[in-house]
């Protein structure tokens, strides 16, 4: 029965785009995939990246939206706490 399901519902629909790659478009993200995979990093450090790459990083902003805390905002500096992909 799952194999029915899967197969109708793979089917019918087309592979969506990541939700980073839709709200920033402008970024060549192939580019970015590839200097993440090529970096000399520590699994530790990629993994941090994978999750701001994603946008999956447990951020204040994205925990108060599913309510697991209070207040959005930073502990430390009282602004928004998120993570931003494009630099101001």
């Amino acid at each position: 029965m799952y194999d029915i399901l899967r197969t109708t519902y793979t089917a019918v629909t087309k592979p969506r785009k990541l939700q980073v790659v839709q709200l920033q478009p402008a970024i060549d993200w192939s580019l970015v995939w590839g200097n993440l995979h090529n970096a000399k990093l520590v699994d530790e450090g990629r993994s941090t990246w994978y999750l701001v790459t994603h946008v999956i990083l447990s951020t204040n902003v994205r925990l108060y939206k599913i309510r697991l805390t209070d207040t959005d905002e930073c502990k430390q500096c009282g602004c928004q706490d998120t993570v931003s992909l494009i630099a101001e």
